[in-house]
């Protein structure tokens, strides 16, 4: 058979499961040319045979995936041997190509930056996300040492930090700030040991994080301060109608302090015993998502009535329900 004989029975026959290749087949294709195309069709073991044991035989099949070489006339035990050896080779490559496979799958799924770096912080090997951008050029990544990144406090920290994860074992979490492409950008690093030399370090980007937390924790800050300083009553209910937080307003009109009211059912505290039913009305319509409004009477602490308009509507802080509730003095 030729090379190209070969190479056609492979791509129409599923059934063939090895390849005896001679490397010199005449005019044509050659073994190493026809076990190449073969390859492109399919992966499968191929078992090459020879009629030479020259070193320039098995030269000539080097960059082709083979499962060994036969010299012709070996005799029935050496190639079935061979075969055997051949399909065994065939089996370990699969389950490691399979394996490698899985963790490059897993490592692109990561959206982290990883680095191996040498205890005297000069980077070794890097794993970058495609999109992430990196503080230098990415062919210029190994081989940089940190003192090419940070500023020489900030190298000194971070070989602090390498040194005591290498003498302990313990992982540890930091996080450090870096100008990429002219714009700040917060990070979190975690440092693993991987040698007795070598750390892997983990970077995350959590800028947006960072800058997402400062501005709720800005909103947070101007809903307690237009809470706490609205000149009406307000308290703040869970869904059960129990008092999470009153203003100063509150505690000045109804004369009951954030301590004592904590807890506590707000129609325990501010509805009239003849009022209890509506109190008790309103707070089931606004459980069910209902917005509401209604001039009623409400009482102090000391017993003393006062004529107020009520608004209370239902709102969602960080996932769980709460009741808004103003209670707003009339005549």
């Amino acid at each position: 058979h030729t090379g190209e004989d070969s190479v056609e029975a492979v791509r129409s026959d599923p059934s063939i499961e090895l390849v005896l290749m001679d490397i010199d087949l005449g005019t044509g294709l050659s073994g190493p040319e026809a076990a190449s195309r073969i390859l492109e069709v399919r992966s499968l073991p191929i078992v090459f045979l020879t009629s030479h044991s020259e070193r320039e035989m098995v030269d000539k099949v080097r960059n082709i995936t083979r499962y060994g070489y036969v010299v012709k006339n070996s005799g029935n035990f050496v190639l079935l041997s061979s075969i055997e050896m051949a399909f065994e080779l065939f089996m370990a490559h699969g389950e490691a190509r399979r394996h490698f496979q899985k963790k490059e799958a897993m490592l692109q799924a990561i959206p982290d930056l990883m680095f191996t770096v040498d205890r005297d912080g000069t980077i070794r090997d890097y794993h970058a996300p495609q999109g992430v951008g990196l503080a230098v050029p990415a062919d210029r990544v190994v081989g940089t040492h940190l003192r090419d990144i940070f500023s020489p406090e900030e190298t000194a920290r971070h070989l602090a930090l390498y040194r005591t994860c290498l003498e302990t074992g313990e992982v540890h979490v930091d996080a450090y700030e870096l100008q990429v492409d002219g714009k700040r950008q917060i990070y979190e690093l975690r440092i693993a040991r991987q040698n007795e030399n070598q750390v892997l370090a983990v970077v995350r980007n959590i800028t947006e994080r960072v800058e997402a937390e400062s501005e709720l924790r800005r909103i947070k800050a101007h809903y307690e301060y237009l809470f706490d300083h609205a000149p009406v009553p307000i308290a703040l209910l869970d869904g059960n109608d129990r008092v999470v937080r009153l203003n100063s307003s509150f505690s000045q009109t109804f004369g009951y302090s954030q301590e004592e009211a904590f807890g506590r059912p707000i129609n325990d505290l501010v509805v009239p015993p003849e009022l209890i039913e509506e109190g008790l009305e309103l707070t089931r319509r606004v459980a069910e998502g209902e917005s509401i409004y209604r001039i009623s009477t409400r009482c102090r602490k000391d017993g003393n009535p006062v004529r107020v308009s009520i608004t209370a509507a239902p709102i969602e802080l960080d996932g769980d329900f709460f009741i808004y509730a103003i209670y707003q003095p009339v005549g």
